[in-house]
């Protein structure tokens, strides 16, 4: 006897069963080879799959437009970490630039990420909407093992590190996540030892700290190299002067300093949209439309039925507007 043949519901539904078994609840990124052929071109054609590149794909709304990017930058970094773990290994760190935006959990997802690596090996990877990742040997600037962190599954530069070696024309692209980032600055120690990779780097540190306030941070690091007979040189202020703030955020998420810098910015644009309040009454022309209300009102609160579970409530016409409010506020009962 043949076996019966099953339903395009059923085929549908066994798919999405496999596809949660390799991927779990919180994922939402496949590879091609993590499943099925049969399932992966089902779970495209019905629009539960997108492709990132050949090969690689993301959870998708079937309901949403085909051009609808939503879910594609809610996964974004997730894919990124999974894509390059899996090509290179431990043999990649983000760029200095893209490791800020980490650190800083800067919300915005831009059109180029850029990737250093391990090996001679370069490449610009097209994804969809128009972003790209370029991929090229780190070289000098490739960080040592101790010198990167994992961010969201990504290697990244770790702060200090990632600071020195951003260039000056960064401080004017990014300044807002940098000054972001200094405000959680905890130990001046880890940028003084990094003196002999990059002194320049700390001399731009050292002016924007004290730019955004922390001058005592600053003077710190300074201590602590003229210990070693290292003399900084001279640079003028990284930020223009304004777009400086003062964030203080040493110890807190860089969401902290985030939401600070924010209405540090808008504040002045949010109280001038901010309603006028009515003006208050004087307290004898309050009394003088209670009142006017009053015989009415009272009228309507003499008897209070026993069905809605109140008893029977009685309020004299001629009592006095305190003592009427009162009975209101009491017995919660206005006609």
């Amino acid at each position: 006897m043949a076996r019966p043949k099953r339903s395009e519901a059923t085929k549908l539904a066994l798919a999405l069963e496999e596809l949660h078994a390799k991927i779990g609840p919180t994922q939402g990124v496949v590879r091609g080879q993590q499943i099925k052929n049969a399932t992966r071109v089902l779970l495209l054609e019905k629009g539960f799959l997108r492709e990132i590149l050949k090969g690689w794909y993301f959870v998708s709304d079937p309901g949403a437009h085909q051009g609808d990017s939503t879910l594609f930058y809610a996964n974004f970094w997730e894919y990124l970490a999974y894509y390059l773990e899996d090509r290179f290994g431990a043999q990649y760190c983000l760029s200095a630039e893209s490791s800020l935006l980490r650190h800083s959990q800067c919300n915005v997802i831009p059109r180029q990420i850029q990737v250093l690596l391990g090996v001679n090996q370069s490449q610009i990877q097209d994804l969809v909407f128009g972003h790209s990742l370029v991929m090229y040997p780190g070289q000098k600037s490739m960080p040592t093992e101790e010198q990167v962190v994992l961010i969201d599954g990504l290697r990244c530069m770790s702060l200090p590190y990632c600071l020195i070696k951003l260039p000056p024309r960064l401080y004017q692209t990014w300044q807002k996540e940098i000054q972001i980032v200094l405000g959680t600055l905890a130990d001046p120690g880890a940028i003084a030892v990094l003196v002999e990779t990059s002194g320049l780097g700390i001399s731009r540190v050292v002016a924007s700290l004290r730019q955004v306030g922390r001058k005592e941070f600053a003077e710190r690091i300074e201590r602590e190299l003229a210990g070693s007979g290292f003399r900084l040189p001279q640079v003028k202020d990284p930020f223009e002067p304004d777009a400086v703030y003062q964030l203080q955020a040493m110890g807190k998420s860089p969401l902290y300093a985030r939401v600070r810098l924010l209405w540090k910015e808008h504040r002045e644009e949010v109280l001038a949209m901010r309603p006028t309040p009515p003006p208050a009454w004087p307290e004898i022309a309050f009394l003088q439309q209670v009142e006017a209300a009053k015989l009415e009102d009272a009228y309507h609160l003499r008897e209070l039925r026993q069905g809605n579970g109140i008893q029977t409530v009685i309020l004299p016409i001629e009592s006095k507007p305190r003592l009427w409010l009162h009975g209101v506020i009491e017995y919660g009962q206005r006609y």
